[in-house]
This record gives C-alpha cells, sequence and structure tokens, in this order.
C-alpha cells in the first residue's frame, strides 16, 4: 500500500504546472458535484417531510381536529 502511495507520489511530482492545474480544477468539481448531491438529497427529505405534515394537518382540519 506504502509503495502504491510513493508512485502515486512520483507519477504528481512529474506533472507539468498546466496538468496540476486542471487536476486541482476536476477535484474541485467533483468536490462541488458531491457536496451539491447531499444537498438535494437533503433538501428533497426535507420537503417530502413538509408534504407529510401539510397533508396530515389537512386531514385533522377536514375531520375538525383542530
Amino acid at each position: 500500500m506504502v509503495m502504491i502511495a510513493k508512485q502515486k507520489y512520483k507519477v504528481i511530482l512529474k506533472m507539468s504546472k498546466e496538468e496540476l492545474t486542471a487536476l486541482k480544477k476536476q477535484m474541485l468539481l467533483n468536490i462541488l458535484s458531491a457536496e451539491k448531491s447531499i444537498f438535494i438529497y437533503y433538501k428533497n427529505k426535507q420537503l417530502t417531510k413538509d408534504k407529510k405534515n401539510v397533508k396530515q394537518i389537512r386531514s385533522m382540519a377536514t375531520n375538525s381536529r383542530i
């Protein structure tokens, strides 16, 4: 495992500045994409929960529980 890490490190050292810049940009895009996916997941979860609450309130109102 350490040998693989050393090999990857050597490859990175041999990369040009343009390649490193491109790699940084790609890493940032990947991170932002993951953050967006996580945000959308939890936002959808919250919206679903809110819809259930609205349905419960409406059903309570029609059954005269409020």
